[in-house]
């Protein structure tokens, strides 16, 4: 998963307490709880930290976040979401860079474990949403499985489902590399030199209105009589015929 970031130069550890943060740019923890001794000095000066699956209990384990993550999962999943799983934006944000505004990042399958730790029917209240759970076909907006926190000079983000390293059926591992590749690579992680004109998630309840929207009139009933087109193209009777045609505009 490391492979193809550039001119990242990547270390692993097993321990937090043997990270050398002196070092680091981004420090990105997966799937483990617990602290790197001097993680907040380190995040105000301009350190980046990506924390996914069980590592997303790290802003309430620094003292970042008073409401911890309330929705756990550590079940096995079923074949409930064929189409995959994964994350939608609200908006613009450098997490989904040549993603669109969303993507699924895993494709379950029946039996495989299923790790998740989100909020579910409440939200940070220090963090702010990047994105909340999404399907193929389906928005579940209750949900809110990344968020994140700006920290002095750099900041948090975390993922905290979806983010399956060796999943059963492999077809969204491009889409789960290029996440991830925005988020250490990238410009997802906030941070000083981040520009601020990211689209996050706005708190329940708020009504989004559009500046650029015109009036569309309502469009003609297909039987019946057509009105006056305002255009110079005017369609003056329908075409009863099998015979092959063509309609130049």
């Amino acid at each position: 998963m490391l492979r193809g970031l550039g001119d990242v130069e990547a270390e692993v550890v097993t321990a937090l307490d043997a990270v050398d943060l002196a070092r680091l740019d981004v420090l990105w923890v997966h799937d483990v709880r617990g602290l790197a001794p001097g993680l907040l000095p380190w995040l105000a000066a301009g350190g980046r930290l990506l924390a996914t699956l069980d590592a997303a209990w790290l802003p309430t384990d620094l003292g970042l976040e008073p409401i911890p993550p309330n929705d756990i999962g550590a079940n096995t999943s079923s074949d409930a979401a064929p189409g995959g799983l994964g994350l939608a934006a609200f908006g613009p944000h450098p997490l989904f860079e040549h993603l669109d505004q969303g993507t699924c990042t895993w494709a379950p399958t029946a039996g495989e474990a299923c790790r998740r730790v989100a909020y579910s029917g409440q939200r940070p209240t220090i963090g702010v949403v990047v994105a909340v759970e999404a399907s193929a076909t389906d928005l579940n907006a209750d949900r809110s499985v990344a968020w994140e926190y700006r920290v002095g000079q750099g900041g948090v983000l975390c993922i905290g489902a979806f983010v399956h390293l060796v999943a059963s059926d492999p077809r969204f591992a491009r889409q789960l590399h290029l996440l991830l590749h925005n988020a250490i690579a990238g410009q997802a992680i906030p941070h000083h030199e981040r520009s601020p004109d990211v689209r996050v998630w706005p708190p329940p309840g708020r009504t989004v209105v559009r500046g650029d929207t015109r009036t569309v009139p309502p469009t003609p009933p297909i039987d019946g009589a057509w009105g006056t087109s305002p255009s110079p193209l005017a369609i003056e009777a329908a075409i009863e015929t099998d015979a092959p045609w063509a309609l130049g505009v």
